[in-house]
């Protein structure tokens, strides 16, 4: 009962979570975006491959708390 609870609550705040401009603009993704893709100006289109479709994409080895598989999306993995 309590385990249905806890998947039910962590299903409703992934897909009411988002990812806020204040930590786009970070130095933080900052960091993340130049480590990930080793440029230090990426663009929109390096950091979809860097993140997401390289075959250790962000999100990748997480367990998605919308389904229960494995693969989460991005905002799954930040704090």
């Amino acid at each position: 009962q309590i385990s249905r609870s806890v998947r039910s609550i962590r299903k409703r705040q992934s897909e009411e979570s988002g990812i806020s401009l204040a930590y786009l603009l970070s130095t933080q993704f900052l960091e993340l975006a130049q480590r990930r893709t080793g440029k230090e100006d990426p663009t929109f289109y390096e950091l979809g491959d860097a993140f997401f479709l390289s075959g250790q994409g962000i999100g990748a080895s997480g367990v998605c708390p919308r389904d229960g598989e494995l693969g989460c999306s991005f905002v799954d993995t930040l704090p």
